[in-house]
């Protein structure tokens, strides 16, 4: 069951830290965060959280109020919408000055600009807020739910290979795997990448009608989302036996992530770590080597969201600690030809490293 208690007393330590009336939630990810509420994606708002010192109010859509309310018993409920001809905004308002409300912070890459201008017309100061951020520490509840999520994608991942034949289309896979996973009860937590041969030399490649043929590289990234939270793993395998060169590459690439957990495993005894001195432990490993740097992040936090907030690259200012839970997820791409990449989710807990992903990485040739 979700505990919103400690979702607020972090919210409202942000809160007092700026020295704010109350803060405004918008975004989906954090209304799940404090409600436990498995808002869906959409543009439309379904609800607006105000977190203040006297507890939380809810202005929301009457067609959510009681499931709500099954999960946030104590909040105060505004019930806006057509049939009772309030906005939210007017909601809002009329709670804040019910509260005498006047300093707000808001999530800053969130809120729309015709929110922000109603909210400040009403005289309200807005501050913007990176209010995200407190999603980055994990509690052991929250890893418990990303580690059972990847333990759903481990399972699902020997059964697709068993799909995988001579013709089948990428396309055909992706919707074999992502009716694997709603038979599990979860939904995908990003699009599925499926990507043959070359294919997989584009990192985030769209599947398409391309057909799985003789020696190529089959390369998939997917992950699912359990009881809110996500999971995210991409494993390579080869269909009859590839060129040594890509053989060579694969087994390079799994020592680099190797590389990266081990760092990770060898400096867990401290209180911090910068993340992208993760990033350049298999980075630098690859390209001395002489394999092209990745055009991406070694990783990225993952949660609620899929990609949840930091990332592990050259350029991240992050600094890790206990509690982060995020990807480890080194790429070999060889434009034209073939690529590879090998992800695993991965959390630092008060027991040291634990690497969530458990499915098999062995250099994998699946019979023609």
């Amino acid at each position: 069951m979700h505990d919103a208690s400690v979702a607020y007393s972090r919210l409202d330590a942000l809160r007092n830290e700026h020295a704010l009336d109350a803060l405004i939630l918008s975004s989906r990810a954090m209304r799940i965060y404090l409600s436990g509420y498995p808002f869906v994606h959409t543009p439309d708002r379904e609800a607006f959280f105000l977190v203040h010192k006297h507890g939380i109010s809810c202005v929301v859509s009457p067609l959510l109020q009681d499931e709500l309310h099954k999960r946030l018993h104590h909040a105060t409920y505004i019930t806006v919408g057509s049939t009772q001809r309030l906005s939210f905004m007017d909601g809002l308002r009329m709670e804040c000055d019910r509260l005498s409300i006047r300093q707000i912070g808001y999530e800053s890459d969130n809120l729309l600009a015709q929110e922000y201008l109603a909210l400040t017309s009403y005289g309200y100061v807005l501050k913007p807020l990176p209010i995200a951020q407190i999603r980055d520490q994990k509690t052991p509840e929250e890893i418990g739910r990303i580690r059972a999520a990847c333990r759903i994608t481990d399972r699902i991942y020997p059964d697709i290979l068993r799909e995988l034949h001579e013709g089948i289309t990428e396309k055909r896979v992706v919707f074999l795997l992502e009716q694997m996973m709603r038979s599990n009860g979860c939904e995908p937590s990003f699009p599925s990448i499926i990507a043959f041969g070359k294919n997989a030399a584009i990192p985030h490649h769209i599947p398409d009608d391309t057909q799985l043929r003789k020696g190529d590289g089959v390369l998939m990234d997917f992950g699912l989302i359990y009881e809110d939270y996500c999971s995210d793993m991409s494993r390579c395998i080869f269909f009859g036996t590839p060129a040594q060169p890509q053989a060579d590459a694969y087994m390079s690439l799994l020592k680099a992530q190797q590389h990266a957990i081990t760092y990770l495993e060898d400096n867990s005894h401290q209180s911090s770590l910068p993340g992208k001195l993760v990033d350049q432990s298999a980075r630098q490993y690859l390209t001395e080597l002489k394999y092209p740097s990745y055009p991406h992040s070694l990783g990225h936090s993952i949660g609620i969201e899929v990609h949840d907030g930091f990332r592990l690259s050259p350029a991240s200012d992050f600094t890790l600690t206990r509690g982060c839970v995020f990807s480890v997820e080194p790429g070999i791409y060889i434009s034209g030809e073939y690529g590879l990449r090998i992800e695993d989710i991965v959390a630092w807990t008060d027991d040291g490293i634990e690497v969530l992903s458990q499915a098999s990485k062995e250099l994998t040739f699946l019979p023609v």
